[in-house]
């Protein structure tokens, strides 16, 4: 009977975390793709499957070094990769894999909760109400609107599937210690260590597992007289012995020099080990502060924090560290009087000390919180069901209180997560309420600025990355890039040719090894004509990447404007063996054989061109081009009319006026061109230059 009574309400408890998590979450389904999303899945062509044979698995997991893989979370990226292979692009599908964890998430804390709540450090009252204590500590961690960040930006599967499988190890370990058979022993603590194995595959916070299992030893495997268990020194042991063997063995497969990796990561941002470790603890107040009062106007996925350089140059850091402090030592002396409190606090720190320490990371990120913060509502769950044991002796009124505000609490909650959701519905919506957040943030502006520029809002966009230029940035110089780069993209567009070269010469003297932004710069000299100046930048490119074929196709052309047939065919040639069917570099071989008098190579090499860029109006008029140049009247006329049906006049003359291009004398071509048409039709001349 009681066991059909505890199944009873397990299933109760199951069905209204799955209703109240779909309920919250139900509005993301159509959340756009964002930030991370892109270089991970989008443009990730490791996890972008077509089928499920084991070299396939293999490249998507990232052991194929051959593809320059490194192994980096193979257990989400599989899961990435399934996901495509299901879903491709549709970001639906994504979401409802996120919404699964998330929800399974809340349902193995509740299970753990149960399990945990068996103790005897655990108090009377809260062992016989632990349904309801933990099914309203899970719906707390699950509707919390800090946890959107973890759940709702789908790249951040990194972090939520990195909590179920921690979850489950957990819980394995938790079920294998409670057990009394060792057959079932054997078996749940076969789950846990394949699950920590799981966790570790999905994120490397993982690490810190063996730590929380000590903890749960610590506080809930005593006697009822507070003795720690005899398995307590064994465990112990083993864990240590575990965490050495996995985390030492991924260091030596991978040849990881964690001491190198720590010091020089810091040389890429701006603030330094000690820094970090001096603003890392009002971060996470501000975190604690997030978690119990989490309204969506103060969640963003940017946060920007002064850095504290010294204990005294902000003044909150010496308070927020003495806090912390507070907190730990608190939890310590109080494990055997308040063991709930005391376990959820230090829980919560053991698993930031991977993201919150010594590690150059990023400063401040909400998704960090979802492991951390799981055990968080606990406590107060627990203490207010005991405070309603003591109002029952005040009148039924008085008892009935708790009740309706906890399930405000849960309503307050789950409303503001639908509510947060609805800023990550599209990179417009999401980007200006981070801007609007952190307004000193550069990737927010530049990010907004992006989507201004991509809807046509080119002054707007232009005013923001100038902004951007001088924000804060959390690699060196790394905003500051993006923002003059792009700038220089809006000027080119707008005719401002001089502006944009400005910009990309700063971006050069600031990072003169940024590929991007020099060859970015090679074609702007190149639109404006300043051909040796744009030679001078593809000549250090090639100098330092000689087998890139946009470098070498960009040389081919440059060379060909010059004259200089022969060594543009050098290029090409070296270009055409990476890779045979470029467009660019069959046109420019068709050129240059047309500038050394070879009529019938370079027709061969435009009809190639034609075969890759068959709507491309320039490949039509460099064969009319070489036709004409040789006298072939029939060939030309044939071309001729090709073209005219094919293309509107307005398209062939902006082809004809643009002299940056493979056409070498525009004139003879144009004059063609308008004869043609005068026998066609006298009435319809190619424009006013030509009639």
């Amino acid at each position: 009977m009681t066991r059909a009574i505890s199944k009873l309400k397990n299933t109760t408890a199951f069905l209204v975390i799955l209703f109240l998590v779909l309920i919250a979450y139900g509005n993301t389904f159509r959340a756009e793709w964002h930030m991370d999303d892109h270089p991970n899945i989008l443009n990730n062509p490791a996890i972008q499957i077509t089928d499920l044979r084991p070299d396939t698995l293999i490249r998507a997991i990232g052991i194929d070094k051959s593809q320059g893989n490194n192994l980096a979370r193979p257990v989400t990226n599989l899961t990435f990769a399934l996901n495509w292979y299901v879903h491709g692009t549709n970001v639906a599908g994504y979401h409802l894999v996120n919404l699964g964890i998330h929800f399974l998430n809340a349902w193995i804390l509740y299970l753990i909760l149960i399990s945990l709540s068996k103790s005897p450090v655990v108090p009377e009252s809260d062992r016989r109400q632990r349904n309801v204590i933990a099914l309203m500590a899970a719906l707390l961690w699950a509707l919390n609107p800090i946890q959107t960040q973890a759940v709702t930006y789908v790249v951040q599967r990194y972090t939520s599937l990195t909590a179920f499988f921690f979850l489950g190890a957990l819980y394995g370990y938790i079920r294998g210690r409670l057990s009394g058979r060792p057959r079932h022993v054997v078996a749940w603590w076969g789950l846990a260590a394949g699950c920590y194995l799981l966790a570790m595959g999905a994120k490397e916070n993982a690490a810190i597992w063996p730590a929380a299992v000590i903890l749960i030893e610590f506080v809930f495997f005593r006697d009822r007289h507070g003795r720690l268990s005899p398995h307590f020194k064994k465990i112990l042991m083993a864990a240590a012995i575990l965490s050495t063997l996995f985390v030492g063995g991924l260091l030596a497969v991978f040849n990881i020099d964690i001491i190198n990796a720590i010091m020089h990561g810091f040389d890429e941002r701006p603030f330094s080990l000690a820094e970090r470790l001096m603003t890392q603890p009002r971060v996470l107040l501000f975190h604690l502060s997030q978690i119990f009062y989490p309204i969506p106007q103060r969640l963003s996925l940017e946060h920007v924090f002064s850095l504290s350089t010294d204990l005294m140059n902000t003044w909150t850091t010496l308070p927020a560290i003495m806090i912390l402090g507070l907190l730990v030592i608190g939890a310590l002396l109080t494990i055997r009087k308040r063991p709930l409190a005391a376990f959820a606090i230090l829980f919560f720190f053991i698993n930031h000390v991977v993201e919150s320490s010594v590690f150059p990371l990023e400063m401040v990120f909400e998704h960090r919180n979802y492991l951390p913060s799981l055990f968080l509502f606990w406590p107060p769950v627990a203490g207010a069901i005991r405070w309603q044991a003591r109002l029952a002796g005040h009148g039924r009124a008085a008892a009935q209180m708790l009740p309706i505000l906890t399930g405000g609490v849960v309503i307050v909650f789950a409303a503001g997560t639908f509510t947060r959701n609805l800023d990550w519905q599209t990179e417009r919506r999401l980007w200006l309420d981070t801007y609007r957040k952190a307004p000193l943030s550069a990737r927010a502006a530049v990010n907004l600025a992006n989507d201004l520029a991509r809807s046509g809002n080119t002054a707007q966009a232009a005013a923001l990355f100038e902004k951007a230029i001088h924000l804060y940035s959390p690699v060196k110089n790394q905003f500051k890039v993006i923002a003059r780069s792009n700038l220089a993209t809006l000027y080119v567009q707008t005719g401002r040719h001089d502006e944009a070269v400005d910009q990309l010469v700063a971006v050069l003297r600031l990072v003169p090894q940024n590929r991007p932004a020099r060859y970015q710069l090679a074609n702007i000299y190149t639109e404006m004509e300043k051909y040796s100046e744009a030679m001078a930048q593809i000549d250090w490119l090639l100098e330092r990447h000689p087998d890139a074929p946009r470098f070498l196709n960009l040389k081919a052309f440059l060379l060909v404007k010059d004259n200089r047939a022969e060594a543009a065919l050098d290029a090409i040639r070296r270009s055409l063996a990476i890779r045979s069917d470029q467009r660019d570099a069959l046109l420019a071989a068709g050129v240059a054989y047309a500038i050394l008098g070879d009529a019938t190579k370079a027709d061969w090499f435009f009809r190639r061109t034609a075969t890759t860029a068959p709507r491309d109006p320039m490949v039509y008029l460099c064969r009319l081009e070489n036709f004409v140049a040789n006298d072939q009247d029939a060939a030309a006329e044939r071309m001729a009319n090709i073209l005219l049906k094919a293309f509107a006049l307005q398209t062939i003359d902006g082809f004809l006026s643009d002299g940056v291009n493979e056409i070498r004398d525009r004139e003879r071509l144009r004059r063609f061109l308008a004869k043609r048409i005068e026998m066609i039709a006298e009435d319809i001349p190619i424009s006013e230059e030509t009639s």
